[in-house]
């Protein structure tokens, strides 16, 4: 994983987000290595940041999950949206990742 911080042109609707840049063959994607691009200008939200980092390892939102979970659900966990975000971590992030990866 990479880390950066700042703005992402294409992205004014999010504080954080995460891609990689491994096409293969131009229609399917094989990632290796991913990018975080926090907007952060010297604040770190450790939620936001644990979030993106979800992704990397293959968590997505619920209305990504199939079958789709509801934002709220307790298993979308730290992956849902929220807003305002959270400020604390809590267990959450480790549960989830277990749960998913156990």
């Amino acid at each position: 994983m990479v880390f950066q911080e700042g703005y992402t042109t294409g992205f004014p609707c999010c504080d954080g987000v995460t891609w990689c840049v491994d096409i293969i063959d131009g229609t399917s994607w094989e990632c290796d290595s991913f990018y975080v691009r926090i907007r952060g200008a010297g604040v770190h939200n450790k939620w936001l940041v644990a979030h993106e980092s979800g992704h990397t390892l293959g968590l997505t939102h619920g209305r990504n999950a199939k079958p789709v979970k509801a934002e709220s659900d307790t298993l979308v966990g730290i992956m849902g949206d929220r807003d305002p975000l959270p400020t604390a971590l809590g267990s959450e992030p480790k549960a989830q990742v277990d749960n998913f990866y156990g």
